[in-house]
């Protein structure tokens, strides 16, 4: 049996078996379009640039606690006032 040198990853046998959900939803695709979605979602939720940058960079650094707030907040709908 052949066994890689230790640190060696890449020759190892079941280095990549199967998919890998945690990469993928931080992919640079998946938090790219998070970005653009949950800037979309900032600004027209309160009308403001500084909230649309803040929600984009949540979507780019933390797509996978951002996406379901935003979404849990009607994705787009115009915040309620009280």
């Amino acid at each position: 049996m052949y066994l890689p040198p230790i640190g060696d990853t890449a020759l190892a046998p079941n280095a990549s078996s199967g998919f890998n959900l945690s990469a993928a939803i931080n992919s640079e695709p998946v938090s790219t379009a998070s970005a653009i979605l949950l800037t979309y979602h900032g600004y027209a939720r309160t009308g403001s640039l500084f909230w649309a940058l803040v929600w984009g960079a949540l979507g780019k650094w933390k797509p996978i606690y951002a996406v379901p707030v935003a979404v849990a907040q009607g994705l787009g709908h115009k915040k309620a006032c009280p």
